[in-house]
């Protein structure tokens, strides 16, 4: 069964379709968007975030870090092309991809923009129905809590998975559970969301392990 879900993102706002199976929109692009999203230009600066994002994470190096597929693709501002254009020079989404991580398989995310240069800024990892802006903010929030369970320097701690744990209905509340990690260590965040009435959601910390 497919669930609706509103996701904000800046000042847009985009009704989504969420599979349970994945956690993630699945949209259609156009075909020139599609055949930009393949081409050399934008796959090797998004494979150089990948790369850059896994360095930084507390966790054992991997030498042999791949994309497997796209998950699916969030488009928040549609990308324009001008006339005769193979780039856009304009658009917003966000892409979920299924990533090989030496052999372990994970999902990975990445917000691109492109405002007459390209931007591509790695998401929280996993499968989370947190809006973009939200998951700063649980980060921020609960990364000084995770430093001292973990005895760990807090500049060291970052959020390497996430997972639903229980689905919402409708737009109704859900659960997720977040690994933070640092100092060779990990420690399980749950967190309940649910949406506040004005377009927004809300996270509650239920417990820790």
């Amino acid at each position: 069964m497919m669930i609706a879900l509103r996701l904000l993102f800046g000042c847009a706002l985009t009704v989504l379709v969420i599979l349970p199976s994945t956690g993630f929109a699945q949209q259609k692009p156009s075909p020139k968007f599609e055949q930009y999203l393949d081409d050399l230009a934008y796959t090797s600066l998004r494979d150089s975030a990948l790369r850059r994002q896994d360095v930084a994470f507390p966790m054992p190096p991997c030498d042999d870090i791949k994309i497997v597929r796209r998950i699916a693709l969030k488009i928040v501002d549609v990308p324009h092309f001008l006339i005769g254009a193979e780039i856009p020079n304009s658009g917003i989404w966000i892409e979920h991809l299924l990533v090989d991580r030496c052999g372990t398989r994970t999902a990975r995310n990445f917000l691109a923009s492109f405002d007459g240069s390209l931007k591509i800024i790695p998401l929280t990892p996993g499968i989370t129905l947190a809006p973009a802006g939200l998951q700063v903010d649980i980060q921020k929030a609960h990364r000084p809590a995770a430093a001292a369970k973990l005895a760990c320097d807090e500049r060291e701690i970052l959020v390497t998975d996430t997972k639903i744990v229980d689905w919402p209905s409708g737009e109704g509340p859900w659960r997720e559970s977040w690994i933070f990690a640092g100092c060779d260590r990990s420690t399980h965040l749950m967190f309940d969301f649910a949406p506040d009435g004005t377009g927004n959601y809300t996270a509650t910390i239920v417990a820790d392990r």
